[in-house]
């Protein structure tokens, strides 16, 4: 087989970005496991990270305070809960003959955030995730280990409030806007990311 054929045969087996987002939405209501306060649902070869669905509880709970860390700056409260997941995480891999080199990691919001910095220590371990997507999650630095991820994308819908928060944080990368501008709180819940019609990815 080409590498041409093996780079198209892993894109076709990935989840497209509308299963991802319907796979946060389910994550609300089920969970295989949790560590720091973080709810993790786990489907075939994706983890998907548990977030807050009301972009004020963002707002009023998100832990700003920026830590220097084996990933770069970043949010201490989002580095913590991370890198007590990982070992978490790779211990469900080898329990249930999961590929680590086919793993997936999404989540929406605070989810979203914890997400890439899962994917940035996998990286510095020398796991490299397939991809990174991530729905209405808040700024949590230039993670430059992300840049070996093949796949990363950072979803806003509309005028999404999380997003763009916090304003003093570096984003990893630019954002890829979908939907239309309704309302700061409302464009942040997970099912106007499932509703959205242009969200990027393969097998729409």
């Amino acid at each position: 087989m080409s590498i041409v054929q093996e780079i198209l045969r892993s894109e076709r087996s990935m989840n497209s970005h509308h299963v991802l987002a319907k796979l946060c939405q389910e994550s609300y209501e089920k969970s295989d496991f949790e560590e720091a306060g973080i709810e993790v649902m786990v489907s075939g070869n994706c983890f998907v990270f548990r977030g807050t669905d009301e972009a004020r509880d963002v707002l009023r709970d998100i832990r700003v305070l920026p830590l220097w860390t084996s990933v770069g700056w970043c949010p201490a409260g989002f580095f913590k809960a991370s890198r007590r997941l990982l070992p978490k995480i790779m211990s469900w891999c080898l329990a249930h003959d999961i590929d680590h080199t086919k793993i997936e990691l999404t989540g929406h919001s605070l989810g979203g955030a914890v997400a890439q910095l899962v994917g940035a220590l996998m990286v510095r371990d020398e796991i490299i995730p397939v991809q990174v997507v991530t729905f209405g999650a808040p700024k949590c630095g230039r993670l430059k280990l992300l840049d070996q991820v093949q796949k990363v994308f950072l979803y806003r819908n509309g005028k999404d409030i999380v997003a763009v928060i916090p304003f003093f944080m570096r984003r990893h990368k630019p954002l890829v806007r979908v939907g239309k501008k309704c309302s700061r709180i409302k464009d942040h819940f997970i099912k106007n990311y499932v509703r959205a019609k242009k969200l990027a990815g393969h097998a729409q």
